[in-house]
């Protein structure tokens, strides 16, 4: 009956991230949340996870050094990428914790964990949802809608950072982007965002 509560409760915080956002990062700050947002996070890893064996290996060969082609090539193999994808974004999370330390020293990692985690729920949406949409709507309609759903990470994200940690706004912004700017520059977009990696495909 436990876990049924928790699967009831997690649905219901689903819901909540798309309509009510700001309600659920409140809870997450005062403790209300625990399993469930690591469950909606779990199952939004594993959707990308899945799709990851859809995608195809691809060979590099733009290089002149056949060893560094090679080392792309490993690289380039989806169930990697993916596992790199979720360790940048830990990282990236690290990294916006240690700003927000910067301008409020009981700033909490838990807090900001369970917010962020939370947002993944947008990505189950989201995968779904373009999954059905590539059916009837253009490709290239639907990779420029794509980039709608990162610009709605990137707010949720901003809105999270604010209301668990208890700093201003401006401080957000420069707590957010100036981790996302050199995540976004090295890895890519989706390095912030990985539930929402292959969404088009």
């Amino acid at each position: 009956m436990e876990n049924q509560g928790v699967l009831l409760c997690s649905v219901y915080l689903l819901k909540d991230i798309i309509l009510h956002p700001s309600n659920v990062f409140e809870r997450v700050k005062q403790g209300r949340f625990q399993k469930e947002p690591m469950i909606i996070f779990g199952f939004g890893a594993l959707i990308t996870l899945f799709k990851s064996f859809v995608i195809k290996r691809q060979k590099v060969s733009f290089f002149a050094n056949e060893s560094l082609n090679q080392i792309l090539s490993v690289l380039s193999i989806p169930q990697l990428r993916w596992v790199i994808l979720y360790l940048v974004y830990f990282g990236f999370l690290y990294m916006v914790f240690g700003m927000c330390k910067l301008f409020n020293k009981e700033a909490s990692l838990k807090s900001l964990m369970f917010a962020f985690i939370s947002i993944s729920g947008i990505g189950i949406i989201g995968q779904f949802l373009f999954y059905f949409l590539q059916i009837v709507i253009p490709k290239g309609l639907i990779f420029s809608g794509s980039y709608l759903v990162y610009l709605w990470s990137i707010v949720l994200y901003i809105q999270a950072i604010r209301v668990t940690q208890g700093i201003s706004f401006l401080s957000t912004l420069v707590s957010f982007f100036v981790p996302a700017i050199v995540i976004i520059a090295t890895i890519g977009l989706v390095a912030i965002s990985p539930y929402l990696a292959w969404l088009t495909t």
